[in-house]
């Protein structure tokens, strides 16, 4: 689930924990809020929420991503905007780029989920084999053929988000599973977007769609 900006509620989290018997939450997952992290454009990670300005500072974010380490969760940090960038766009923010990696590296946390391979590139020539890579549902990938490809090149993936719209494509998971014991699968029961929406990896970065017919019908 998300990682919370509160310490109370990630203790709720562990207390929850210790009441289930057939399921635990053990991994958290989250981004650095708007505004502080508008010079990034939606180019690296996608805006969640309205923003948090009360996270005025790195620290202010990882000091919980620390925390949630202590209580035993797993941390991953998302950079899984599909957004693409130019070389240009990219010197705009290259430097804080950097310096999130470094922060990221600073507090342990080994996985990173993406939705772009410009962005897994850039990450992998900064830090060669530092992280381990999830594929974000935001890839929209719907065939084998893709997954061998992005495996091919980038060999630092260990887990696969399949989108929900593809959560009951049991021919593509059968198959994923027998090509890629190695790689973990995880599924997204459902989520706010339309399944299938015809325009989610542009409304992903912020382009506006209207869905809200298709979701009346």
């Amino acid at each position: 689930c998300p990682l919370p900006f509160n310490y109370k509620t990630i203790d709720e989290i562990v207390e929850l924990n210790s009441t289930l018997k057939k399921s635990k939450i053990t991994s958290l997952y989250n981004n650095i809020p708007i505004p502080l992290a508008s010079n990034f454009d939606q180019w690296i990670q996608v805006v969640r929420g309205k923003g948090n300005p009360s996270i005025k500072t790195y620290n202010d974010f990882f000091k919980y991503v620390d925390y949630a380490h202590d209580k035993g969760f797993k941390v991953t940090y998302l950079m899984n905007s599909p957004k693409a960038f130019s070389p240009k766009n990219f010197n705009t923010f290259k430097g804080e780029f950097y310096r999130l990696l470094n922060e990221v590296k600073k507090h342990n946390i080994k996985d990173i989920k993406v939705a772009s391979t410009q962005v897994a590139g850039l990450i992998n020539d900064y830090a060669p084999n530092e992280f381990n890579y999830s594929a974000s549902t935001a890839f929209e990938y719907t065939s084998m053929s893709q997954y061998e490809n992005l495996f091919t090149i980038f060999d630092n993936f260990t887990l696969i988000d399949i989108t929900s719209s593809e959560n009951q494509n049991f021919a593509l998971l059968k198959s994923l599973r027998k090509r890629f014991p190695d790689k973990k699968i995880e599924i997204m029961l459902n989520e706010g977007c339309v399944k299938r929406c015809p325009s989610r990896n542009e409304c992903l970065p912020g382009a506006v769609f209207s869905c809200r017919d298709l979701k009346r019908k």
